[in-house]
């Protein structure tokens, strides 16, 4: 099934409960709970998670607020330029972005981790899509929660903050029901896979040159490091990388789906998948329904047990694959 057969969701208890692993909120109040994204606990009250569309674009370097996020999906959008989706359930930097445009897969990530969308537009289907959701946080509809920061050239100068998101999100009456259970499989003791393949270094060729990222495994901090056109990737807040414990790669069914070159992502068949933590990768597939998780499994059909830390997810059109280079 493809994107283009999106629908609000609609799933039974049995459904939910084969989509999460851990229940992680038993009271609702509590000041610690586990993440429902990284598998270990969360810095500060976990709250309705709010999914952010980062513009990608090499002028919009560096990002606001992403060290912060619990779980990143990254793939292409249109003319060989990636975008970002980066959820945030517990931490709150004072300024997330730059925002741009949303895409009707990313809508379908957002409805799949029960997460409201902050955006500044988007293609005609998204928005379709979005005015019949209880999700949306479209700039252009509600513009108060975000500004223009007037030291960097439109259109890569939007910028919000998750308090201003989640507050515009009551104002609407939508929903603020944080998660209640993990959406990934952790680890709870020492690494449980035996690999001795080393992958310490990783090129993802999306397109050109530009938008080829270099993932290194950083020994001392236990992390991988993104590399991008214009150097080592960092938190313009923090000054520092996002904290990437598990890099993830998959591929989908890409094909343009109008005459501006957006695309439409077909998962329908799932497909291969690498999983790099530890300076090592290990070989397996993975799964999407509409509208519910990514489910993700080694060659032998295990579940993959994940390091417990923000996952990172890069999403290669079929013709091309993640270059490992030792």
């Amino acid at each position: 099934m493809s994107t283009r057969q999106l629908k609000p969701p609609v799933c039974t208890p049995e459904e939910k409960t084969e989509t999460t692993s851990v229940i992680i909120n038993e009271e609702l109040d509590r000041e610690k709970t586990i993440c429902p994204f990284e598998g270990h606990p969360a810095e500060g009250k976990i709250y309705k998670t709010i999914a952010v569309i980062y513009d990608n674009h090499n002028e919009a370097l560096p990002h606001a607020g992403i060290a912060d996020a619990c779980f990143v999906i990254e793939t292409l959008a249109e003319g060989g330029i990636t975008r970002i989706e980066a959820f945030f359930a517990h931490k709150k930097p004072e300024k997330v972005g730059p925002v741009r445009s949303a895409r009707i897969y990313f809508v379908d990530f957002a409805l799949s981790y029960d997460a409201l969308l902050a955006h500044c537009g988007g293609s005609p289907d998204a928005l379709a899509a979005l005015r019949r959701l209880p999700i949306d946080l479209d700039q252009i509809r509600f513009p108060d929660p975000y500004y223009r920061d007037k030291s960097r050239r439109a259109p890569h100068n939007l910028y919000g903050n998750i308090d201003s998101f989640l507050k515009l999100a009551e104002k609407r009456g939508y929903d603020l029901t944080p998660p209640q259970e993990t959406f990934f499989s952790f680890r709870s003791a020492e690494f449980p896979y035996e690999t001795t393949v080393s992958a310490r270094k990783i090129n993802i060729p999306f397109s050109s040159r530009s938008y080829t990222y270099t993932w290194t495994y950083d020994e001392k901090n236990k992390i991988y490091l993104r590399y991008t056109a214009k150097g080592l990737y960092i938190d313009s807040l923090t000054n520092t990388p996002p904290p990437v414990k598990n890099l993830v790669v998959i591929k989908a069914g890409m094909r343009a789906r109008d005459s501006k070159g957006r695309l439409d992502l077909n998962f329908s068949e799932g497909g291969p998948a690498w999983f790099f933590y530890g300076g090592t990768v290990l070989y397996g597939r993975y799964k999407k329904i509409p509208n519910q998780p990514f489910k993700f499994y080694l060659q032998n059909g295990e579940e993959v047990q994940f390091e417990p830390g923000l996952i990172w997810l890069e999403i290669l059109p079929f013709d091309r694959n993640p270059v490992i280079k030792g």
